[in-house]
């Protein structure tokens, strides 16, 4: 049965005719969706976030960037 196997290198393989390189061909809108979609998801959640922070802030005395807060240490 040795004369069924048969040896190529790769670059034998690249140029060969029998291999097709197929490549996905994604709709043009994918793009734009998956935009959309980060959006609509990461926006509410930042918002509840810097929401959050300001009003920890508004409750604690506010410091300009010069001063240091005082923790009691």
């Amino acid at each position: 049965m040795p004369a069924l196997a048969k040896s190529a290198s790769a670059s034998a393989v690249k140029k060969s005719k029998d291999v097709k390189k197929t490549q996905i061909h994604y709709p043009f809108w994918f793009g734009g969706s998956a935009s959309c979609a980060a959006a609509c998801f990461t926006h509410p959640l930042d918002l509840i976030k810097v929401f959050s922070d300001t009003s920890a802030q508004a409750d604690d005395e506010l410091t300009t960037p010069g001063q240091t807060a005082n923790t009691g240490a």
